[in-house]
């Protein structure tokens, strides 16, 4: 069957010719289906041992990008993809210089993505194996002069490594609705992505209350915190809830996953601690009563407890609110909650499918 696929490979070496070349020859030694192209734009980050000319020498129709030694895997692969997809390829394969694909690989996978169609299915089964694993970091830029920490293999840190952003729209949103000197609550912080823009934009005058159960994920936000030099930041190792107590937090693939309730599909583990709950009225009283003016909210399935632990901020603070909520019937309940307190839902221009915000109706 005459098929018309093109695809690009990404690449980035620096200094380990042989397996380079090794790799390369794997993959020219593919069967491929009729039609199909494959394009290599291969990033060589500065080597010394003469990789730039044996590849050049042994596949002289490879784009070979020059860089000067300082852009490292994540940089070298962004600068292939950046170059490749100008060109508008079907489809772009990233891969590995130490990775030796069989014969069949290719077709394989042009053969898996016909029957598990979209971009989700690459980047899970084909993209993530490839990335450095914990502890390699790559650190994302949410707003200028504000830098974060994150896994690759977090959903977060890909998603800027291959889109240039998260919830680019809703952060944008955030900071037009956020001042110097407001008071902020980032409930559900992970490790510190919202916190570290809040921060930046409240300023020393201003305070940040970041919210998160997970002590791994408050060791990484204190990190982020110190990173960007944020002393205006307050952390809480808990989670929130309708009653105070000891409550069951289920573990999940990805640290932005952790949740109250059992994760959904193949983000949950079968592992789960105990943690602290509060009411957010607490942590309210503990912080002496501070003129709250916004609230992030984002813990996959807990909003309404959430929300209706904070009765007392809420009445007298009276904040824009901005979470995230997957089901129908959960945010009829927040609808419900708020709506005591005169709040009307919108989504603002651009927003993702389950992501809201909450304001007082004048």
């Amino acid at each position: 069957m005459n098929v018309s696929i093109s695809i690009a490979v990404l690449l980035t070496c620096y200094n380990r010719k042989e397996k380079t070349i090794s790799c390369l020859d794997a993959l020219f030694k593919n069967i491929i289906p009729d039609g199909c192209s494959l394009n290599v734009f291969l990033v060589d980050d500065g080597s010394t041992d003469g990789t730039e000319d044996a590849v050049r020498n042994a596949y002289p129709q490879i784009n070979i990008i020059k860089g000067d030694g300082s852009l490292f895997w994540n940089g070298g692969m962004r600068v292939a993809f950046e170059a490749a997809i100008k060109n508008g390829f079907d489809y772009y394969l990233w891969l590995n210089d130490d990775t030796m694909l069989n014969k069949g690989a290719v077709s394989n996978m042009l053969s898996a993505v016909g029957k598990h169609k979209g971009k989700g299915f690459i980047v899970k089964f084909i993209i993530v194996p490839l990335l450095p694993p914990p502890p390699n970091v790559i650190e994302v830029s949410p707003a200028k002069g504000v830098y974060v920490d994150f896994f690759y293999t977090e959903i977060i840190g890909q998603s800027y490594l291959l889109w240039g952003g998260f919830e680019n729209k809703e952060i944008e949103h955030a900071l037009e609705n956020v001042a110097e000197g407001d008071v902020v609550f980032d409930i559900g912080a992970n490790v510190g992505l919202y916190s570290a823009v809040f921060a930046e934009k409240v300023g020393e005058t201003g305070r940040v209350i970041a919210i998160e159960p997970f002590s791994e994920n408050v060791k990484r936000l204190k990190a982020n915190m110190k990173k960007n030099s944020f002393f205006n930041v307050t952390s809480y190792e808990c989670a929130l809830s309708d009653t105070a107590g000891v409550v069951t937090l289920f573990m999940a693939s990805d640290s932005a996953y952790l949740s109250l309730n059992q994760p959904i599909g193949d983000k949950g583990r079968n592992e789960r601690v105990s943690v602290d709950a509060f009411l957010l009225d607490d942590i309210w009283d503990r912080e002496g009563n501070p003129d709250v003016s916004f609230i992030k909210l984002d813990v996959e399935g807990a909003e309404e407890k959430v929300l209706t632990g904070g009765g007392r901020c809420i009445a007298q603070c009276n904040p824009m609110i901005q979470l995230e909520c997957f089901d129908t019937t959960a945010l009829e309940g927040i609808i419900n909650v708020l709506g005591q307190h005169g709040y009307t839902c919108i989504k603002p221009d651009g927003f993702k499918q389950f992501d809201w915000v909450f304001v007082q109706e004048k």
